[in-house]
């Protein structure tokens, strides 16, 4: 096995138990939520009683991707220049 083959297993089996880990955390939440409801006010959510980082929706900044691909666009179209470039020359 070969040092990148074992980053591979040891990345996937890392990601297995954070997975697994998310779940047992969401299994005891639900579990509170279920014995607290009855006494606690109405529209409470479950993510009021406890909340986890993996909850939380990461906001995206479109700005920096419409920046990143204008970029991208720049560069493709310099490449292309660059082969008409070249293959006219020869």
């Amino acid at each position: 096995m070969t040092l990148r083959e074992l980053d591979n297993v040891i990345s996937v089996y890392s990601d297995q138990e954070k997975v697994r880990m998310q779940e047992s955390w969401e299994q005891a939440r639900f579990i509170a939520f279920t014995c607290v409801s009855p006494y606690a006010k109405r529209g409470m959510r479950i993510t009021d009683l406890l909340s986890f980082e993996w909850d939380k929706i990461k906001q995206i900044d479109f700005e920096t991707i419409r920046e990143r691909a204008r970029r991208l666009h720049g560069l493709s179209t310099q490449k292309k220049r660059a082969r008409g470039a070249n293959t006219e020359g020869t």
